[in-house]
Parts: C-alpha cells; sequence; structure tokens
C-alpha cells in the first residue's frame, strides 16, 4: 500500500473514531442532505441535485445552476418526504450556491463551521441516500486556495454530479465546504467551497438589481430589518405581482402594526385597478400610521392618477377636487413646500390657474424651488391670460436655475422660452434659446422644422445670411418642401439678391406650379429688376389665386 493512500485510510480512520457516536451520526447527518428538483412555470422539471439544511427552521443551500430559471421548487429528505421550497435567501452563479427557506416545521440540520480546513485534513463526505446501509465515504483535503477572503479546497473525492451541492463534515460535525464541479479538464476529483461564504448569501436592499436572483422566479425572502425590507419592496416595484404580494404579505406577517406597508399594497392595487382594495388599504394604512400625512399624499397622487385619466370611466367620488382634498389633509398636518407643489399640480390640471401659480410661487420661495417649479408657475400665469413679458420673466428664472452642463431635458426650457420671446418680438433673444437647443441636442439629432422655425426668428431679426444658412439647410434635409424654398426666396428679394430669388421661387413652383407666394416673389423681384411687364404678368397670376396683398405692387410696377 502507498504512503498517500496508508495516510488517507488512517485519516478517515482517525476521524470515523472522533465522531460522536459514528453510525447515529452518519445516519442524522444524512437526514441533514435532501434531493433538490425544480421546475418550469409548466410543471416541467428543470433540473434535480443535492443540497443540506443549514438550520432546524428549514434554512437549506443547494447549488445555484439548478434554480436558473425555475418558478418552484420541491426537497425531498432521506426518507423520501417532499416539502416546497418557499422562499430564496440569497444567490450567487459565481460561486454557484443559493440559499433558501422550505416549508418544515423542524429538522435535522449541519451547522457552518467557523474554522476551515487545512491542507491533507481528512472529512466526511455525507451523500444523498435512502438507504441506512450506505458506507461512510471520506475525502482528504488535497489543496487549500485562498480566494476572496474563503478557501476553496481540492479534495479526493470523485468529480460525480452524487457528490456535488453535499456537504463536508468534519469531526466535530459542522459543515466545512460543499462539493462543487471540478470544471478543471480531464478532472477525475471534485472542488469544495468553503461553507462559510454561505454566511454572506443574503437578501439586501439592493437584491432587485441582482440578476442571479432575478435569474429565480421563486420569490425571495426580506432583509433582516423592518427599513431594509420596507425600502427592499419599494424598489421592487409592481411589475410582478406574484413576487411584489408575496414579499408585502410577509412583511405584514413580521411587522403587522407598520402603516406605510398598506399604503404600498394600496399604490400596488390601484396599479392594477382595483381601487375598492386599494380604498380599504389606504384607510388601514391612515389607522396605523405615524405619518398621516404621506399616507394623505399617496393617496391623493392614486385619486389624481385615476381622475386625470382620459381612458377610463370615473371611479366612486375620485376626482380632481377629491385629490386637492387629500393634500390639503395632508398639508394641514404638515405645512410642507412639497405638499404645496403636488396641490399647485393637481390646480393645475382642474383649470385652477390663478390657485395653481399661487401655490408655485409659494414653492419657489422654498427650498424645493427648481427650474421646474418656475417653469410650471410660468405656465399657470401665461393661462391666466397675462401679458408675455411675466411670463417671460418666470422662464428666465428657470433657465437660470438648469444646471450646467445643460442635459436633454434642460433643452425643452430653451426651446419653450425661444417661442415666448418670438411672441414678444424678442426675435434676437429668441435666437440665442434656439442655438442653446441646437447645442444641447446636437445638429444631427435635429429635423428641417426646427431650422425653419429659427429661420423666422432670424428673418424677423434681420439676421439674414444666419436665416439663410438654416432655411437652406431645412431644404437639405427636406427638399420637398415647398414652403422652405418660397421662404428661400423671400431672404433673397430682402436682401436684393433678385437673381438668386427667382430661380428659389422657380423651383418652388415646379413642386407647386400655382404657389400664390412663389409668384408674387418672382414678380417683385422681375419689378425691383425694372423688368415691369414681365413683373406685372407674375403678380397678376397671384392675384388670381386670391392673393390681394399684390395690389401695392401692381400699383407701384404699373
Amino acid at each position: 500500500m502507498k504512503i498517500s493512500a496508508i495516510h488517507a485510510f488512517l485519516s478517515g480512520l482517525l476521524l470515523w473514531l472522533m465522531l460522536p457516536s459514528a453510525a447515529t451520526a452518519d445516519d442524522d447527518y444524512r437526514k441533514a442532505v435532501v434531493n433538490v428538483i425544480t421546475y418550469d412555470a409548466e410543471g416541467n422539471v428543470l433540473q434535480s441535485g443535492y443540497g443540506f439544511y443549514l438550520t432546524a427552521q428549514g434554512t437549506a443551500v443547494a447549488p445555484y445552476h439548478i434554480f436558473k430559471d425555475a418558478v418552484r421548487a420541491d426537497v425531498i429528505n432521506n426518507k423520501g418526504k417532499k416539502a416546497a421550497v418557499l422562499r430564496i435567501l440569497g444567490a450567487n452563479s459565481t460561486y454557484d450556491l443559493v440559499k433558501f427557506s422550505v416549508d418544515v416545521k423542524e429538522t435535522t440540520f449541519l451547522p457552518l463551521t467557523e474554522t476551515p480546513a487545512g491542507d491533507a485534513d481528512a472529512l466526511y463526505l455525507v451523500n444523498y441516500s435512502t438507504s441506512k446501509k450506505q458506507e461512510p465515504v471520506y475525502a482528504n483535503v488535497t489543496a487549500v486556495t485562498p480566494f476572496d477572503g474563503y478557501n476553496y479546497y481540492d479534495i479526493s473525492a470523485a468529480n460525480s454530479d452524487i457528490n456535488v451541492g453535499c456537504p463536508l463534515v468534519d469531526a466535530t460535525g459542522r459543515a466545512v465546504a460543499v462539493v462543487q464541479k471540478n470544471v478543471g479538464k480531464n478532472a477525475t476529483t471534485a472542488c469544495a467551497i468553503d461553507s462559510r461564504f454561505i454566511n454572506g448569501l443574503e437578501i439586501t436592499t439592493t437584491s432587485v438589481f441582482n440578476a442571479d436572483l432575478r435569474d429565480i422566479a421563486i420569490p425571495k425572502g426580506l432583509p433582516a430589518t423592518e427599513s431594509d425590507a420596507l425600502s427592499y419592496i419599494y424598489m421592487l416595484g409592481h411589475r410582478d405581482s406574484m413576487l411584489t404580494l408575496t414579499a408585502i404579505g410577509d412583511f405584514m406577517a413580521i411587522y403587522p402594526d407598520n402603516g406605510e406597508i398598506y399604503a404600498e399594497r394600496a399604490s400596488f392595487y390601484a396599479d392594477h385597478g382595483r381601487y375598492d382594495l386599494a380604498e380599504q388599504d389606504y384607510a388601514t394604512a391612515l389607522e396605523k400610521s405615524t405619518k398621516k400625512d404621506e399616507v394623505h399624499l399617496a393617496f391623493s397622487k392614486t385619486i389624481f392618477n385615476r381622475a386625470n385619466s382620459s381612458s377610463e370611466q370615473p371611479y366612486k367620488d375620485w376626482s380632481i377636487a377629491k385629490a386637492i382634498e387629500e393634500v390639503d389633509k395632508a398639508y394641514a398636518l404638515n405645512p410642507a413646500p412639497l405638499y404645496l407643489m403636488q396641490r399647485a399640480r393637481y390646480r393645475f390640471a382642474n383649470k385652477e390657474y390663478q390657485e395653481s401659480y399661487d401655490d408655485f410661487m409659494q414653492v419657489n420661495s422654498s427650498e424645493l424651488a427648481s427650474a421646474e417649479t418656475f417653469y410650471s408657475a410660468a405656465m399657470a400665469l401665461e393661462m391666466t391670460g397675462t401679458d408675455t413679458l411675466r411670463v417671460l420673466t418666470l422662464l428666465d428664472s428657470a433657465v437660470n436655475r438648469l444646471p450646467e452642463p445643460y442635459t436633454q431635458t434642460a433643452a425643452q426650457y430653451f426651446l419653450e422660452r425661444a417661442t415666448r420671446r418670438i411672441r414678444a418680438a424678442r426675435f434676437r433673444e429668441a435666437v440665442f434659446d434656439y442655438n442653446e437647443y441646437e447645442q444641447i441636442i446636437g445638429p444631427k439629432n435635429l429635423n428641417d422644422n426646427f431650422y425653419y422655425l429659427r429661420e423666422q426668428a432670424e428673418l424677423q431679426g434681420r439676421m439674414y445670411q444666419q436665416a439663410l444658412d438654416d432655411i437652406q439647410t431645412a431644404i437639405g434635409l427636406n427638399p420637398n418642401e415647398v414652403i422652405y424654398r418660397v421662404e428661400e426666396a423671400l431672404i433673397y428679394v430682402e436682401v436684393g439678391m433678385y437673381e438668386e430669388a427667382i430661380a428659389a421661387a422657380r423651383k418652388a413652383l415646379e413642386k407647386m406650379p400655382e404657389n400664390a407666394d412663389a409668384l408674387k416673389l418672382i414678380g417683385i423681384a422681375l419689378g425691383e429688376q425694372g423688368k415691369k411687364t414681365e413683373a406685372l404678368e407674375y403678380l397678376n397670376k397671384a392675384k388670381a389665386q386670391g392673393d390681394t396683398s399684390v395690389d401695392v405692387f401692381l400699383k407701384k410696377y404699373e
């Protein structure tokens, strides 16, 4: 017998002798090991593998790969009794481990070690088996590789699927490692991951973004603390009804007096059209919550969203006016600017423009003042019919509060101000705003209409070269639009380039032979060149199309 074989035999014998009541212990350890079966949405078996219990209450661990894409899972103990997997408690595909809870009242389990195995340590490999006569299997540690604060072990056990997911137990009866498949080329022996890594498998507030957890459709557990669990549910959102309602139900079972969770479930029900249940939950939330103002605000938002929806019939007495009543209750309990801002939005939607403006201006005197609130105040004031200059003053305040560098959201503010500046005959200022808009959005992302709008402002501001450049850009983007050719001709007439004006207008006539504007511009250009007979011919054609504005030119060139 070789020395290494003798060493392994003696180490295994020593471990066997050290195990407390070895035969009994062997049987107990096997009770902790389970067969895990996962299923897809149609009930078909996805994978089958092995794992073991970590606590008497049914917390267990198994390879991650058998849970990927599963919507349901069962475990079967060594007596053939089946139990359902209830919640996923943590997962890591890199380490191929998933922790989960099982629907059992009490079970045999293997506690995790606090001391890692050393090189050449002999461990007891516990396989899943329904036979009481199974002989113990020993697995020597042949190499230890530290990794990420834990250990990877090379072991003497066979690189077989029957060992993957099974525990390696030390002489004290604690799980030291979990057997994993050795993916090395032509590997005949398995490897194992330090069982202490299992302690790091947990659900946290950011677990909703964990791709490994998202790839398992079985409901997840909750973070350990009340505040973290509530944050997790908020971030979970309402997209997956089963996962969300399960998490909310679990939270309510643990923290039955938390009013915020009822408001969250009410929001979920409202998003899914169950307004009756939503209303009930908001009432319960108001009874239980210590933050009743926040519940009133949440209820007001739900009412407003439902009442403001043009695609649905009204629900009970849920109107925008009722939403205002609810936010008024919130403001009475806590006069915060946030509630004023919400009420201002509701009042605008309810066409109470002066009241909306007044609320927004109060917000603008608070720490919540922003580009958005000044813009909203401007829009409300504009709807009261006030003069454009007052509106522009508010828009100036909005633009002045935009953070730099400007984002695409900021671009809209410049566009809106440009429109009002044109109404106030501030054409060159409007051109400045259009320039800012172009710089933010990028010329490649703009269409011909933008360049036409800027050209109009430039023309009114007597910025002829810029106007010509822009209308020619618009033509390049949309050469079939007749009005752009007419505008080009108009600019040429304004600057006295009559031959160019005639050429541009004729191109418009190629698309629309009876276009009155093109006919008139050719007539004017010819008249200014002294070609009065031809000018009168084109002007009369324009008049025949209904353009009476040519009369002044007819008199001029007669």
